[in-house]
């Protein structure tokens, strides 16, 4: 993978593939120490880091709906759907 040459939407999905959730199933959250190791030098890492507190802050919204409505979001497109709502 090279960095350099990854999207911003790349770069994204790939801190979202190291996402979690506590045990209760109640908190989400990031590596993001991580995300900021391997982002150092990127210009785009404030807009990464925006992009995944407003992923966390639709997740809370979500959720906090009901898990009817947490399963409809998760079966959304990341790529196209829940991108242009973040």
């Amino acid at each position: 993978m090279d960095l350099k040459t990854m999207t911003l939407k790349e770069k994204v999905i790939y801190v979202v593939s190291a996402m979690d959730m506590n045990e209760n199933q109640t908190e989400f959250g990031y590596f993001e120490d991580m995300m900021n190791s391997m982002f150092e030098n990127d210009p785009e890492l404030p807009n990464i880091k925006e992009k995944m507190d407003n992923l966390i802050s639709l997740l809370y919204d979500v959720k906090s709906r009901g898990e009817e409505e947490y399963q409809k979001f998760l079966d959304l497109d990341f790529e196209t759907e829940i991108w242009e709502m973040i």
